[in-house]
């Protein structure tokens, strides 16, 4: 491992040096100045240096360069990872890791190295370990310490160190027992002058600081983790664990700790969070700039510690600039614009004007714009940490324990616009689908049609029109479940409900749905009948059951690609006449929450970028045991797997499974409401699946109740998605008074 480490500072001068085997003198670093000296850029000395007979691996920080010198085959990243908590931990001791910090504190520098490393190999390298074996520096200690000739070292081995846990000690004892989980995102991203992203990446961290007493074993499980590309963890985390079920599992160390550092190609998801307008000429003896910059209205976020930075063309003599906010500075050796705006609030942007001195007769290329800044209490990837059950329980109005078998018999019926008002943001859609087989559905959709934004009456499908065997067109069935009456009394009841029926590419061959979507003027020709058929009945617009079933028919993955290329012209047809097109998609995700490779995040994506709204099936749940109809976090995994947001519908059911023998069968109201009134029958709260279950003495209902609705509509409105019931008919009346 380890044969030498040298700090060196960045005028090339050796401030210590400390050796675990034989000693190498420090003459070798003059490879390392060799290299440093052509290096334009103090970062940009290569972390890896080869000598005839050594190798020197270095990092550098805060002016300060740690070179470890290494004889024999060792994993570099290994010891670019020491040397890092080599940095950490000078840090965490003399507040500071500096030259000076080094120098004042250098028989302490000593003593840690000693004990971090032992023979050159890593030994003892966590915080509140070492804090045992080496007190950390302070006033009172110093002076004890001179009065009383002690040292800061222990004279007793750390409880820790004999324990299968090292990075704990134990016997740990806390008044308030409290952990607090910080996560710290950067952000590098370029972007054109367009206001296009060019390239994103997102590098983050999870900071823990642990005051827990005794042995605590705690679980975290994040709503979202295939975000994650790239994930480092500290030894505390359980690895199979994560690699099996993407949960972290572990026993924290005492104190304050890394949990986790992650990394995120995120360029497809990022939303920059502040915006610059730009005006820059660079014309001789002419040049203007005027510079607005400002957080986007729709982040809501104060934007801290704002600096812009400009490296001007060398024609650039001097800038005469006015500024809103901040202070201004230009080196003219440099050519270096340095604006430092500092805080930057919502809806009052920093301005820059003013005019540039340019010599010459040629104009120079527009200069890029460089800008830092740093938000509170925003997290740009999305990552959350999944709320545990209890806590989800406790917000809500419905708890499980007042769920009981009468209260559903007494209350079933009853329809309240008072019965439940959650503070929840308006505007957000609310569809039902209405099929002729659930004939209480039409009458409860009249009665309901106020909190409704879309209904999705199931009357149509899309079948194959061939002419001696051949594939020409589509026709449209089901035009004779048309209720006229019963649209305009909808519409009387709510003049903005949108009425969007549903049509489903019904029987199709995999020869004939091929021959659709691979061949533009066939499925040109069946998108225009459908939107003029659509436009005739002066409906809103429709939702297209296509995706799923094309997959069903034609039984391979590929055929997702031609689906979407087609999604496109369908939604060109609707958008001519003036109408929403919806698409479905299958739930993402086995049982065991890892994909299933039907939809993707990228080809949701597309999807949502040529319609209006896109709903996920998630209550198509199918588990190697009873669970549940959609059980929760099964749920929240599907909708994060794939991208919340107004665009994103979220499936939920009013129907229920019963289970029983191996086998499941759809329950709907009349048979729940049946079976409910036996006395032999018994209804639970299911903590893992958050639905209630009615147990027979033959079978297991599960079947939607006040609580296990709440908890997802919450979540839906928490996340700006909408929801899908389906069907309408197939609950009970009174789920409708959740609705806004």
């Amino acid at each position: 491992m380890l044969n030498s480490l040298f700090f060196v500072n960045t005028s090339g001068d050796v401030l210590l040096e400390k050796h675990w085997k034989s000693v190498i003198h420090r003459s070798i670093c003059d490879y390392f100045f060799d290299i440093q000296k052509k290096s334009h850029q103090p970062e940009d000395v290569p972390p890896i240096i080869s000598t005839p007979h050594h190798y020197l691996i270095n990092v550098y920080q805060n002016n300060l360069y740690l070179v470890a010198v290494i004889t024999v085959e060792t994993p570099p990243l290994m010891v670019i990872e020491f040397l890092h908590r080599v940095i950490t931990t000078f840090a965490q001791y003399f507040d500071e890791f500096s030259d000076s910090s080094i120098k004042e504190n250098c028989v302490m520098v000593f003593e840690l190295l000693d004990e971090m490393l032992d023979n050159g190999f890593p030994l003892v390298t966590e915080m509140n370990i070492l804090q045992d074996l080496i007190k950390p520096p302070n006033f009172l200690r110093n002076i004890a310490n001179q009065v009383t000739g002690r040292t800061n070292l222990s004279e007793t081995l750390p409880t820790g160190q004999l324990s299968n846990i090292p990075w704990r000690r134990q016997g740990v004892k806390y008044t308030n027992n409290e952990a607090y989980f910080d996560v710290i995102e950067e952000i590098d991203v370029i972007v054109d002058k367009q206001g296009s992203t060019v390239f994103a990446e997102i590098q983050g961290y999870v900071d823990v600081c642990c005051k827990l007493s005794g042995m605590p074993d705690l679980t975290m499980t994040l709503i979202n983790p295939r975000l994650l590309d790239d994930v480092s963890f500290h030894p505390c985390v359980r690895y199979k664990r994560w690699e099996n079920e993407k949960v972290l599992s572990f026993v924290p160390p005492d104190g304050n700790f890394r949990l986790l550092s992650y990394h995120i190609a995120a360029q497809n998801m990022v939303a920059i969070p502040i915006y610059v307008r730009q005006v820059i000429s660079l014309k001789p003896n002419a040049g203007k700039l005027d510079l607005t910059v400002g957080p986007k209205l729709s982040m809501g976020k104060v934007l801290e510690d704002v600096v812009l930075e400009i490296t001007m063309p060398k024609c650039v003599q001097n800038c005469n600039l006015v500024a809103s906010h901040g202070k201004i500075a230009f080196d003219p050796t440099t050519k270096l614009m340095q604006w430092t705006i500092g805080k930057i609030e919502v809806g009052k942007p920093s301005t820059l004007k003013g005019s540039i001195a340019v010599s010459g007769t040629v104009v120079p290329e527009s200069p890029s714009i460089s800008l830092k800044f740093k938000i509170n209490q925003l997290v740009l990837s999305g990552l959350k940490a999944q709320a545990t059950g209890k806590e989800l329980i406790e917000t809500l109005k419905f708890k499980p324990d007042l769920i009981t078998k009468a209260s559903i018999i007494r209350e079933h019926e009853e329809l309240n616009d008072n019965f439940h008002q959650p503070n929840n943001r308006e505007g957000l859609t609310q569809l039902a689908y209405i099929t002729p087989w659930n004939n209480k559905g039409y009458s409860l959709a009249e009665k309901t049609a106020h909190k409704l934004t879309h209904v999705s009456p199931v009357w149509f499908q899309a079948k194959a029109s061939k002419v001696d065997g051949k594939l020409i067109t589509c026709k449209i069935e089901g035009s004779h479940d048309i209720d006229r009456d019963w649209l305009e009394r909808l519409r009387e009841k709510n003049e903005k409900i949108k009425i969007v029926p549903r049509i489903l590419f019904d029987g199709w061959s995999a020869d004939d749905m091929k021959d659709l979507l691979m061949n533009s003027q066939l499925s040109r020709s069946c998108f225009v009948d459908i939107a003029n058929f659509y436009s005739r009945n002066q409906f809103e617009g429709a939702i297209v059951e296509i995706y799923m079933q094309a997959l069903i028919s034609v039984q391979s993955l590929q055929i997702k690609e031609f689906v979407i290329e087609s999604m496109q012209d369908l939604s060109k047809q609707f958008k001519k006449l003036h109408m929403e097109l919806i698409l479905t998609v299958p739930a993402p995700l086995e049982w065991n929450n890892q994909p299933n490779n039907l939809v993707t995040p990228d080809e949701f994506k597309k999807l949502t970028e040529v319609s209006d709204f896109v709903q996920i099936m998630t209550y198509d749940y199918h588990g190697n045991k009873p669970a549940g109809v959609a059980p929760y976090d099964w749920f929240e995994n599907c909708v994060f797997y794939l991208g919340t947001g107004p665009k994103t519908l979220a499936g939920l059911n009013y129907y229920g499974y019963e289970f029983s023998k191996g086998k499941m069968e759809a329950v709907t109201s009349d048979r729940y409401l049946k079976v409910l009134k036996s006395d032999q029958t018994t209804l639970s709260f299911d903590e893992t699946s958050m639905e209630h279950k009615l147990k027979t003495p033959t079978s297991v209902i599960y079947y939607p109740t006040l609580t296990s609705l709440e908890l997802r509509i919450n979540m839906a409105h928490r996340y700006e998605m909408g929801i899908a019931i389906w069907d309408y008919g197939q609950g009970l009346d009174y789920f409708s008074n959740l609705l806004i």
